[in-house]
């Protein structure tokens, strides 16, 4: 990542990485790694489709991303299921 910055001159700052949560539970350990270098050179990082698998609230707290899109088939039962 850090030559293709440096190669493009786009600045790290501008970019979101998006990544679904699976990337996160397939193999935590390496992708933390990667992601916690990403981070330390400015980008951002996004988990998506939040909800869609097992994600825990606690796993949550371990994942080192600054955005979390929550699937839309997790919200749509706010509005249908009163113990929501």
């Amino acid at each position: 990542l850090v030559s293709t910055y440096r190669d493009t001159g786009i600045a790290p700052e501008s970019v979101c990485l998006e990544l679904t949560e699976r990337a996160f539970s397939r193999d935590p350990a390496p992708a933390h790694i990667a992601l916690r270098r990403a981070r330390d050179i400015g980008v951002s990082l996004a988990m998506d489709d939040f909800g869609v698998e097992h994600a825990s609230m606690t796993n949550l707290m371990h994942v080192p991303v600054d955005w979390l899109k929550i699937d839309r088939s997790f919200i749509a039962e706010v509005h249908h299921n009163d113990r929501v």
